[in-house]
């Protein structure tokens, strides 16, 4: 658990010094996975916020992570997967506009 924490902690900074819109939300995207995944693992959202605290970003990953209920199997990793198609998503919008 705290191993996904750390990853988009360190996803964080990558974000910033990455250099084309796809690194951005490439990085942003598995930052949003790890957010997903932690969900699904049971993570506390406090935690989880308490976590990334002053980040806005990845607060607002983390309350639409923990609107989507947790699922069984397989489907952890589907939700996981879609959730990461939509950070990128989002952020090709933001940054392309």
């Amino acid at each position: 658990m705290r191993i996904l924490f750390f990853l988009f902690i360190c996803a964080s900074s990558s974000i910033e010094a990455a250099q084309t819109i796809h690194e951005r939300c490439e990085l942003a995207s598995l930052a949003g996975g790890a957010i997903m995944n932690g969900r699904q693992n049971g993570v506390r959202m406090a935690e989880a916020m308490e976590k990334v605290e002053g980040n806005i970003l990845f607060q607002n990953m983390i309350k639409d992570a923990y609107a989507i209920p947790m699922k069984d199997g397989e489907s952890k990793e589907r939700v996981t997967i879609e959730f990461e198609n939509q950070i990128y998503a989002l952020c090709l919008n933001d940054l392309s506009s």
